[in-house]
């Protein structure tokens, strides 16, 4: 995943609307903003961040200037930071690759298909927490 970081500054923040958890996505929420130079609408940001309008944020995006891809950012006013968690993602890699080690037995007699599975999972969520991690170093560094 390539890290996009950005600095803005809201001119106006509109439209926001506070998600609770529920159905296994975290609790974030949906906005609109302007800036002096563009208009953004249907923005997500995980948790429930205090937004005003004249704070600057600090973000990392998914793709360059795509703020669809929002993946955290961090309040230059408050410190707030806000971003995916990776503990979550860590244990499940832990947890996947364990009882992967413990198919193997089971994998001998219907096929790599468990293990392998388990498996395939683990690096997944490896690498949900490897990217959490990268998105809030990126979030700690000094503004620009």
């Amino acid at each position: 995943m390539t890290l996009h970081l950005v600095q803005v500054r809201f001119t106006r923040v509109f439209d926001v609307v506070r998600m609770p958890a529920m159905r296994g996505k975290a609790r974030h929420t949906l906005f609109g903003f302007e800036t002096i130079f563009s208009h953004h609408c249907g923005v997500e940001v995980p948790g429930w961040p205090e937004l005003e309008s004249g704070d600057t944020v600090l973000a990392v995006l998914g793709k360059a200037d795509d703020w669809q891809t929002l993946c955290g950012w961090r309040n230059l006013r408050t410190g707030e930071l806000f971003a995916p968690g990776f503990v979550g993602a860590g244990i499940a890699a832990t947890v996947m690759v364990v009882m992967a080690v413990l198919t193997v037995d089971i994998s001998l007699v219907y096929g790599l298909f468990p293990a392998g599975f388990l498996a395939l999972m683990a690096i997944y969520h490896a690498r949900e927490c490897v990217d959490g991690i990268r998105i809030r170093r990126a979030l700690r560094t000094d503004a620009r």
